[in-house]
């Protein structure tokens, strides 16, 4: 899926990212892989708002590659609302306006560095 250009956002401090896209064309089946390809389009709003500090975590290149802390990054604890809508042929889907990861929900927010970037 391509998003068009500022389709995601980040404030300057970085504790809000901001992700919103409307009409993006996909195909969709009713199968993983399936024989039925159907074009769709979704269109989604979602806001992460970090609700505490930035944690660092990983070992980075102390590590051997093939280690799971093999990354390095900062990653803070976050607050997520969401509203998703989507349609393909004969059928449409709507979420309840603001949905939260709050109160069972997870959302985490920050930047990772993995792989050939490290």
């Amino acid at each position: 899926m391509h998003l068009p250009n500022g389709a995601f956002r980040i404030s300057a401090d970085g504790s809000t990212a901001h992700l919103e896209a409307e009409d993006v064309p996909l195909i969709d089946n009713f199968f993983f892989l399936g024989p039925d390809e159907i074009p769709s389009t979704v269109s989604l709003e979602v806001t992460w708002h970090a609700t505490g500090p930035r944690v660092r975590r990983g070992k980075g290149k102390s590590v051997p590659p093939t280690d799971a802390a093999a990354f390095l990054g900062e990653f803070a604890f976050a607050k997520s609302t969401f509203s998703c809508s989507g349609t393909e042929f004969g059928f449409r889907f709507k979420t309840n306006p603001g949905a939260s990861s709050d109160p069972r929900g997870f959302a985490e927010m920050g930047t990772e560095r993995n792989g050939k970037f490290m």
